[in-house]
C-alpha cells in the first residue's frame, strides 16, 4: 500500500513551472534600416531559475494600408551572452530575382518554438511578379530561422541554421532581455506590436520526492484523525 500511495501522491504533483511573459511595444520598426533597428530591452523577474524549454510569440503588424514585407525582416533575441536569430529574411530563396524577394505575408502571428516541424524560414517563397499590398500575417508555431552570422542582406534557404532556443536552456530565466529588429528593404513599415516569452522549468526529482513525503504526512495524519473518532 505505501508504495501505491507514493505513486498518488506523485501523479497529483506539477509536472512544471511555467511563466508567460508578455510585453507590448508599438513602435515601428525603421523600413530600411539595415543595422539600425528597434532594440526592445525588458527586465524580467520571476520565480523559475533555470530555462527548460523557450517559446517565443512574436506579433508584428503593418503600419499603414501599405503593407509590411515578411522577406524584408531580420530579429534576434539577446539573453545573458546568448544570441538566437528568431527571423533572418523569411522567405528568400537567392540572392538574385523574385527569390530575393522573400515572403509576402504581412505581419506575423506566430509562436516559435524548437520543436516545431517547420523552419520558418521555409514559409512561402515568393512565385509570382505581382502580389496584393496586403496580405494576411503569417500564424502557426514555427522553429526559429537559426541562422546565425549570416549577413541578412544575403541570408538565404540555404544559408547554415547555426543557433536554436536551445542555447537559452539552463540559463536563468531573470534579468534583462532583448528583441532586436531590422528591416533590410525599403518599401513598407512594420510595427513590433508585443512579443512574449514562454519559459518553462521542470522541478528536480529532490522536489517530487519532498512533495510528495509532505502529501503522505498530510494523508497519515487524516487516517490517524479518523481512527480515533
Amino acid at each position: 500500500m505505501k508504495c501505491w500511495f507514493l505513486a498518488s501522491a506523485l501523479a497529483v504533483l506539477p509536472l512544471q513551472g511555467q511563466v508567460v511573459l508578455e510585453f507590448t511595444s508599438g513602435s515601428s520598426i525603421p523600413d530600411g534600416g539595415e543595422e539600425v533597428g528597434l532594440a526592445h530591452t525588458v527586465s524580467v523577474s520571476t520565480a523559475l531559475t533555470r530555462i527548460d524549454d523557450l517559446n517565443v510569440r512574436l506579433h508584428i503588424s503593418p503600419l499603414d494600408a501599405d503593407g509590411a514585407w515578411n522577406g524584408d525582416l531580420y530579429a534576434h533575441l539577446e539573453h545573458n551572452g546568448q544570441l538566437v536569430v528568431l527571423l533572418n529574411r523569411v522567405g528568400r530563396t537567392s540572392n538574385s530575382g523574385l527569390g530575393s524577394l522573400g515572403s509576402p505575408d504581412n505581419g506575423f502571428q506566430v509562436t516559435l518554438d524548437d520543436e516545431a516541424s517547420l523552419d520558418i524560414h521555409l514559409h512561402a517563397p515568393v512565385s509570382q511578379p505581382s502580389l496584393p499590398a496586403a496580405q494576411l500575417p503569417l500564424t502557426g508555431t514555427w522553429q526559429p530561422d537559426g541562422r546565425a552570422g549570416v549577413n541578412p542582406a544575403t541570408a538565404v534557404a540555404s544559408s547554415p541554421r547555426s543557433s536554436s532556443l536551445a542555447q537559452f536552456h539552463g540559463l536563468n530565466p531573470n534579468g534583462a532581455w532583448t528583441l532586436f529588429l531590422s528591416d533590410y528593404s525599403l518599401g513598407g513599415t512594420a510595427v513590433l506590436t508585443s512579443w512574449s516569452l514562454e519559459v518553462s522549468q521542470v522541478p528536480e526529482p529532490s522536489q517530487f520526492l519532498i512533495a510528495a513525503s509532505a502529501l503522505l504526512a498530510a494523508k497519515a495524519v487524516r487516517q490517524q484523525r479518523l481512527k480515533s473518532r
